[in-house]
């Protein structure tokens, strides 16, 4: 007799929170599709019509002799079978319910994915002026591929890219797991030329330095983290964008490599040197390759605030310049 559960509408075996080997195991079963029943039954030596993770494990390794079915995945499934498909306290499964099951679970995870946070590698891929177009087609490179092998290519990937270890093995998984969700789930992101980028550092030295006797006490470290920069932000007047202020947050980073060569995500910002932009020549001292690109207009109104004692209050919306239009451009080096 069929569980009941398994005649409702929309019911999955598996849900988002399932150890990724068991969404794995699953989704070979689906491939087997019709052989599937018929080696379950090979394996069930007692002609009982259930199976325990060791009989599944031994069908699969028959199935699909190319998967790395493990018992161990097959013991992560049966502990993540929801109610109708549950191990009996025995541990076994009816081999009819789990057929049947294993065609039920959606192939892609069409809920919503599980909580993931892909800041990561939007920060690495900025940081290595890669445009988001070119993420997504080597994402999509990846989901091409066998799909035992997108977890190690996700992760290759984003090592690439310039995450930590740890971080590339997470995006991959994930990845693995949700395969197109995951790509709708990626924040987006473009990469500017390098005088947009050096006009957008340039006006906002310039409103810091009319500002600075109100803003210099949030400066006093020499290092802020980027909630810290982005209050600073806020204060000009809400007139700077999240984006436009990480953008800059890159061009003032000074995160320490680890002994891999990479750098924090996200950035670590130097609040001394821009304690030292907003001094009398100060911006083309310390922004020189910057300074070069910036108009001279833009120049002369940085310089002529840093010589004029500091506005006390802080601006409101209305008074706060608007920042630069946006632009596009290819990847740039470092303006820093």
């Amino acid at each position: 007799r069929l569980e009941e559960e398994l005649l409702e509408p929309g019911f999955q075996p598996l849900d988002q929170a399932a150890d990724l080997r068991a969404v794995k195991l699953l989704r070979s079963l689906q491939r087997a599709e019709g052989e599937v029943l018929s080696a379950l039954r090979k394996e069930d030596g007692d002609a009982d019509g259930r199976l325990d993770p060791f009989e599944v494990s031994q069908a699969l390794r028959k199935l699909l002799p190319q998967e790395d079915a493990q018992l161990e995945a097959a013991n992560a499934l049966f502990a993540a079978l929801k109610p109708g498909l549950q191990p009996t306290p025995q541990g076994s499964v009816a081999l009819v319910d789990l057929t049947l099951g294993a065609q039920l679970q959606a192939r892609h995870d069409h809920a919503p994915p599980a909580p993931f946070d892909c800041s990561p590698l939007r920060w690495a891929a900025r940081r290595s002026g890669v445009p988001e177009r070119d993420v997504r087609q080597r994402l999509a490179m990846c989901l091409r591929q066998a799909e035992r092998r997108i977890s190690v290519e996700g992760t290759k990937l984003a090592m690439q890219l310039g995450l930590n270890e740890g971080d590339a093995t997470a995006l991959g998984q994930h990845l693995e797991r949700y395969q197109e969700r995951f790509c709708y789930s990626l924040p987006a992101w473009r990469i500017r030329s390098h005088k947009s980028k050096a006009t957008l550092l340039g006006r906002f030295v310039h409103q810091l330095a009319r500002y600075r006797e109100a803003l210099l006490p949030f400066l006093q470290d020499d290092t802020l983290g980027l909630e810290e920069f982005l209050e600073i932000g806020e204060k000009l007047g809400g007139q700077w964008s999240e984006d436009d202020l990480s953008e800059i947050a890159l061009l003032l980073d000074v995160s320490p490599q680890d002994t891999e060569g990479h750098m924090a995500l996200p950035p670590i910002i130097s609040a001394t040197r821009l304690r030292f932009a907003l001094e009398p020549n100060g911006f083309p001292s310390q922004f020189p390759q910057a300074a070069g690109l910036c108009s001279h207009d833009l120049l002369k109104a940085i310089e002529d605030s840093a010589g004029k004692p500091g506005r006390r209050g802080l601006p409101s919306a209305a008074s706060a310049p608007p920042p630069p239009p946006p632009e596009e451009a290819p990847a740039a080096e470092s303006l820093a």
